[in-house]
């Protein structure tokens, strides 16, 4: 097969470094990896420059460089803005013309959901001739939260939009079992369109012995004084950080004093003053609260092995990268009990109610204070991590792609063969007069 990868993803400023672009970027990887039989073409977007170098020397011994193509359409198209409705219209028609001129059996896109305040165009065509298509399916969550993540008609009218196309595909690559089941239940969709697919981490993401001069180095630089307790991931209203910080504030007065908040990630200035304020009303002293900003991913990977505890208390999410990740870099990890990351985590003791922060200040204070828990939370935590494989992700896509393609190629081998209707009705008039003579 003629696979095109569409890697838009891994080139927005709003998932490039987040976990949609780092999950994008991770199973590409590993389909690029695994289906050497099948011939690969890499499609990137010219509207994100910044992002073409780095993707560029990624690929470099993944795919051979005639077969990545940069295209472009005139912008800027980003939906957001009215007045770009005929350039974002206009782009999905060139784009489409675009594939097709790869003439590619399949297409995958990394996320559907990209273009509403950047450049990026996307769509499924709706010409049933075209290429099938196969669709990263992350989360539903702006569907599911539209006063949060919808606020106005111009951002409901696109993600309708969106959700129409999207319906359109012929495949969906679910990132977790909760993902697929809320597709099928939100969409309407056929179950046999949609293919839990799951999730991994990238191989980076181990367990370190970091001591000595690089731990003062990753601690000095982030402002860390004191054991800490890890979060880290978006500040939106869903991943429920200001919960975390009460429930932290909640702590046991020894066990709060003796430990420091951090959370990692980067955050706009505005989001930054309100979690400082919100810790300060919340009772927490300077320096309890450390905000990072943004780290590299060897930064990132010290802090995890660093942390006491890491804490993922998000209300929904598609899969729940960054606890995975924590858990594979032998952190002990607790979650919240809802949506996918009861899947991710693996023990009802690790986990609970989001909603409560009474119950999780007390199932954290119970793993800083509990050193036998905590322990086995690592090492089982560390075990669990291993049932994840982007392999086995890029193996469940793959072969549903092939039993597609093989059951298109039947079809058209049949509809060949099968009799034309002047061929019938010439065939039905010489038997008729066979009878007659």
């Amino acid at each position: 097969m003629r696979i095109v990868l569409d890697l838009q993803a891994c080139q927005t400023s709003g998932s490039r470094f987040r976990g949609i672009g780092r999950s994008t970027w991770a199973f590409t990887r590993a389909m690029l990896k695994r289906g050497s039989r099948h011939e690969f073409r890499v499609m990137l977007n010219g509207a994100f420059p910044d992002s073409l170098p780095d993707l560029r020397r990624e690929l470099r011994d993944l795919v051979p460089p005639s077969r990545i193509h940069e295209w472009e359409v005139p912008g800027p198209t980003a939906a957001a803005d009215p007045a770009n409705a005929w350039r974002s219209c206009s782009g999905e028609v060139l784009r489409e013309a675009f594939v097709d001129s790869l003439q590619p059996d399949w297409l995958h896109m990394g996320s559907l959901f990209e273009g509403f305040g950047d450049d990026a165009i996307a769509s499924v065509p709706v010409d049933a001739a075209a290429a099938p298509v196969a669709i990263t399916l992350h989360d539903l969550i702006p569907w599911l939260y539209p006063e949060i993540y919808l606020p106005s008609p111009q951002a409901k009218a696109w993600y309708a939009r969106r959700l129409d196309s999207l319906k359109r595909a012929r495949l969906l690559f679910a990132v977790s079992a909760h993902t697929r089941r809320e597709a099928i239940d939100q969409l309407d969709l056929q179950p046999s369109r949609i293919v839990n697919v799951s999730s991994s981490v990238d191989a980076g993401f181990v367990r370190l012995s970091v001591c000595g001069p690089a731990q003062d180095a990753v601690r000095t630089a982030a402002g860390i004084v004191r054991p800490f307790v890890m979060y880290t991931g978006g500040v939106d209203r869903h991943k429920n950080v200001e919960g975390l910080v009460r429930a932290f504030a909640g702590l046991p007065v020894a066990c709060r004093t003796a430990h420091q908040l951090v959370l990692v990630g980067k955050a706009s200035d505005a989001d930054r003053e309100r979690l400082v304020r919100l810790a300060r009303q919340a009772g927490l002293r300077d320096g309890d609260l450390v905000l990072t900003g943004f780290v590299s991913d060897e930064d990132l990977v010290a802090l995890y092995n660093l942390c006491k505890l890491f804490v993922f208390p998000s209300w929904h999410e598609g899969f729940g990268l960054p606890a995975l990740e924590a858990m594979a870099c032998g952190a002990p990890v607790i979650a919240s009990n809802t949506s996918s990351l009861p899947e991710v985590v693996g023990r009802s003791d690790a986990l609970f109610d989001p909603h409560d922060e009474e119950a999780m200040a007390g199932l954290m204070s119970r793993v800083l204070e509990d050193a036998g828990f905590r322990r086995s939370l690592s090492e089982r935590g560390l075990e669990r991590a291993k049932q994840f494989s982007w392999d086995e992700s890029a193996r469940r896509a793959l072969e549903a792609m092939e039993a597609v393609h093989e059951e298109r190629s039947a079809r058209r081998l049949e509809s060949m063969h099968a009799p034309r209707p002047a061929d019938s009705a010439r065939a039905s008039e010489e038997l008729n007069r066979a009878h007659r003579s």
